[in-house]
């Protein structure tokens, strides 16, 4: 019902088996994994990865916790889950859920508006980004603030030497030239960005709808959603 549904904004989102993926992956835009609740067999992560070697775009949303699931999906990439959680203290706000902040790179890609946005995750792990990317350029999306950030396995506002002393990154983004084509695959710590439960957050202000929107306008490169904006109307009065 909401306006900002992928549905409503010329996106089809089909449910795909993996054994079908390689015929599927003909008409596919993006494939999309997030928060799996079982293993991934060595013949389901091979046809996985074979999908990424040929250039296929990805969105993986992970959770604190899916290390062991996500992370082998990862083998071939620059990037993974760190197992540890990152919370955040926020007044009138349960500490699991943070107030993300995109990076200059996420305003440059399109994905927010304003660079002051918040994206709110609720229960979201860490990145750890190679620093040899192997081919890939790899961009920090979503950072954590320093400010009453902490990370570890459990929620307590623990003792002052367990605050972050630099931003974490929550989100990454990365690109290659596959094919003559730019690939695209993103990783996300969180998996409830787009959830309802984000959409209508009321306790911060958040602009989840407008960054999970642009998310699926990249991985498409802009052909959709249709641009509806009409010009200023000269006689405003």
């Amino acid at each position: 019902q909401s306006r900002s549904a992928l549905v409503n904004n010329g996106f089809d989102v089909l449910e795909v088996n993996i054994s079908d993926l390689k015929e599927a992956a003909k008409n596919l835009s993006v494939l999309v994994i997030a928060d799996p609740y079982s293993t991934y067999s060595s013949e389901e992560r091979e046809i996985i990865q074979s999908y990424i070697r040929e250039g296929g775009n990805l969105l993986i949303a992970g959770e604190p916790g899916k290390i062991d699931l996500i992370n082998p999906l990862l083998s071939e990439l620059p990037v993974r889950l760190n197992p540890n959680q990152v919370y955040q203290k926020i007044k009138d706000v349960e500490s699991t859920v943070l107030a993300s902040k995109p990076s200059q790179k996420a305003h440059e890609f399109g994905f927010v508006k304003k660079a002051a946005s918040i994206i709110s995750l609720a229960g979201v792990a860490g990145l750890e980004l190679d620093q040899n990317p192997n081919g890939f350029r790899i961009e920090p999306i979503l950072i954590s603030d320093t400010k009453n950030v902490w990370q570890g396995r459990v929620a307590v506002d623990t003792t002052s030497d367990a605050y972050v002393q630099e931003a974490q990154v929550l989100a990454a983004s990365l690109t290659r030239t596959v094919n003559d084509k730019e690939q695209r695959i993103m990783l996300l710590g969180d998996a409830d960005f787009m959830s309802n439960s984000e959409l209508s957050r009321y306790n911060l202000r958040n602009v989840n709808a407008e960054f999970a929107i642009n998310l699926f306008k990249w991985f498409t490169y802009d052909q959709f959603p249709v641009n509806t904006e009409r010009p200023a109307s000269i006689d405003n009065k």
